[in-house]
C-alpha cells in the first residue's frame, strides 16, 4: 500500500469517527425523547388500569409512525442516495429535523399537543431520518477500508446501543424533575422554571433539538466523499428503473433474498417487543417490582438500561475482536437464534431480573446479528448501486415491522403481553435453528451463493 493510500485511509477512518460520535449524540437527543413518550403516554395520557387497552392502542400508534416512514421511504431515500451528494442530504435531513423538534417544543409550551400531534411529528422526523441513514449507511463504506468494515459496523452497532443506555435513566429523570422541583421548593431561576412545568416532556424535546444542530454543525466541517459516478449512476431512468435495480440485485441472488426473509422474521419479534416491552413492565412484572418498592419509572428505567448496558459491553467487544473475517453468515445465524431465545426468555419472565437478563441476551445477539449482515451486503454490493439494494433490503426485511407493530400493541392490550412475545418468539426460533441447513445461504458470502 502506498503512503498516498495509507494517508487517505487515514483520514477516512477518522471522518468516520467524528461523523459516527457526532451523529450518535443526534441519536442520544432522539431516544431520549422516544422514551419520555413512552412514560408520558403511560404516567399522563393513559395512566390508570381501565386504560390498558387505550395504551396498547397508543403504543402502537406511536410505533406505527416510526415503522411505516422507515419501510414505505426506504426506496426513495436509497434512489436518492445514489444520485445526489451524501453529505449534503444528511445536512439537510439533521436542520429539518431540528426545526421539527423547535415546532414541537412550541405545540408543548402552548399545551397543543395530544397522541395525533405526536404520532404526525414522530412520522415527519422518522421520514426525514430515513432519508439520513441511507446517505449515512451508504457513505462510510466510502470511508473505511473493506477489511475495517466489521469494525466498523460493530462501532456503528454501538454508538447505537450506547445512545439507548443513558437514554432511559436520564429521560426517568427529566421527567420527574418539575414534581420534585415543586415538591422540595427548588431555589433559584432554574428551580422556579422547572416547578413551573407540567412534566419534564419539554426537557427532553429541548435536548433533542440542541444535538440535531450540534450534528449539522460538525458535518458541515467535514469531508464526506460519494461514490464516482457510473452509467448506473448517470442513468436517470425513473423512481421506478431504480426500484427495479435493487430489487433485481436480490431476486438474482437467492441466498441473499433468504437472509432477508428471516431478518423480516426478526423483525416480526421486534415489532412484538418494541410495542409491548412498556406494557410488560406495566402490568406483567409489576407485582415483581412493585413489591421490591420501585416505581414504574425506574422499573422501565432498569429494564432499559440493564439490557443497553449488555449490548454496549457487547458491541465494544465485537469491535475488539473484529468479527469473523469468513464465513461471516455464522455470525448472522448464531444471533438470529439467540435473539428468538432471549425474546422468548423476556416473554415468560415474572421476575424483573430475569426478564432483563433475557432482554441482554435478545441485545447481544441482535448487535452479533447486525453487524455481520450488514457487513455481507456491504462487500457483496457494488458501491454505485448500493443506495438502492440496500432500499430494497429494507423494504422486504422490514415490510412484516408495520403490522407486527399493529398487531402487537392489539393483542399486548387485550391479553398479556409477555406471553404473546413469547409464544411468537418460540416459533420464529424454530424456524432460525433450520436456517443452517440450507447451503446457499452457509455461502453467502463466499461467492458460491448464486
Amino acid at each position: 500500500m502506498t503512503t498516498s493510500s495509507t494517508s487517505t485511509h487515514t483520514q477516512g477512518l477518522r471522518t468516520f469517527l467524528v461523523l459516527l460520535f457526532s451523529q450518535s449524540l443526534s441519536g442520544f437527543g432522539t431516544n431520549l425523547a422516544l422514551f419520555a413518550v413512552d412514560i408520558w403516554l403511560a404516567q399522563v395520557l393513559f395512566s390508570t388500569e381501565s386504560q390498558k387497552v387505550q395504551l396498547g392502542v397508543a403504543f402502537s400508534i406511536i410505533q406505527l409512525a416510526t415503522a411505516l416512514p422507515s419501510v414505505l421511504g426506504a426506496p426513495f431515500a436509497g434512489s436518492w442516495a445514489d444520485r445526489h451528494e451524501r453529505k449534503r442530504t444528511m445536512l439537510a435531513a439533521d436542520l429539518l429535523n431540528g426545526l421539527v423538534s423547535g415546532a414541537f417544543l412550541l405545540m408543548l409550551f402552548v399545551g397543543q399537543v395530544n397522541l395525533s400531534i405526536l404520532a404526525v411529528v414522530i412520522g415527519i422526523a422518522t421520514l426525514i431520518g430515513v432519508f439520513h441513514r441511507a446517505s449515512f449507511d451508504t457513505s462510510y463504506a466510502m470511508l473505511v477500508p473493506q477489511a475495517q468494515l466489521p469494525r466498523a459496523n460493530s462501532l456503528m452497532q454501538t454508538m447505537q446501543t450506547v445512545t439507548l443506555l443513558f437514554g432511559p435513566s436520564a429521560a426517568a429523570v427529566l421527567m420527574t424533575a418539575p414534581a420534585l422541583a415543586r415538591q422540595q421548593h427548588w431555589p433559584g431561576l432554574i428551580g422556579r422554571a422547572l416547578a413551573g412545568l407540567n412534566d419534564g416532556f419539554v426537557l427532553t424535546i429541548a435536548i433533542d433539538l440542541v444535538t440535531f444542530w450540534f450534528a449539522a454543525l460538525v458535518l458541515s466541517r467535514l469531508i464526506v466523499p460519494s461514490p464516482p459516478q457510473t452509467e448506473a449512476t448517470h442513468n436517470k431512468g425513473n423512481f421506478w428503473d431504480d426500484i427495479k435495480i435493487g430489487f433485481r440485485f436480490v431476486a438474482t441472488h437467492p441466498a441473499h433474498l433468504l437472509l432477508l426473509l428471516a431478518v423480516a422474521m426478526a423483525n416480526v419479534i421486534h415489532g412484538f417487543m418494541v410495542v409491548n416491552i412498556p406494557l410488560v413492565v406495566k402490568y406483567s412484572l409489576a407485582p415483581d417490582w412493585a413489591a421490591r418498592g420501585w416505581s414504574f419509572e425506574a422499573a422501565l428505567a432498569f429494564t432499559f438500561t440493564a439490557f443497553t448496558l449488555a449490548g454496549v459491553v457487547a458491541g465494544f467487544a465485537i469491535s475488539a475482536w473484529g468479527g469473523l473475517k469468513r464465513q461471516r453468515i455464522r455470525g448472522v445465524l448464531i444471533g438470529l437464534i439467540g435473539y428468538g431465545l432471549g425474546c422468548a426468555m423476556f416473554g415468560f419472565a415474572t421476575n424483573i431480573f430475569v426478564a432483563a437478563a433475557a432482554a441482554t441476551l435478545a441485545i447481544s445477539s441482535l448487535l452479533l446479528m447486525n453487524i455481520h449482515s450488514q457487513t455481507i451486503w456491504q462487500i457483496t454490493t457494488p458501491l454505485d448501486v448500493q443506495g438502492r439494494v440496500f432500499a430494497a433490503r429494507t423494504l422486504i426485511g422490514q415490510s412484516a415491522w408495520p403490522i407486527s407493530v399493529a398487531v402487537g400493541g392489539l393483542v399486548g392490550g387485550r391479553f398479556d403481553p409477555g406471553l404473546s412475545i413469547g409464544v411468537l418468539s418460540s416459533v420464529c426460533t424454530v424456524f432460525f435453528v433450520l436456517l443452517p441447513f440450507n447451503r446457499r445461504l452457509r455461502q453467502i458470502d463466499s461467492g458460491q451463493a448464486r
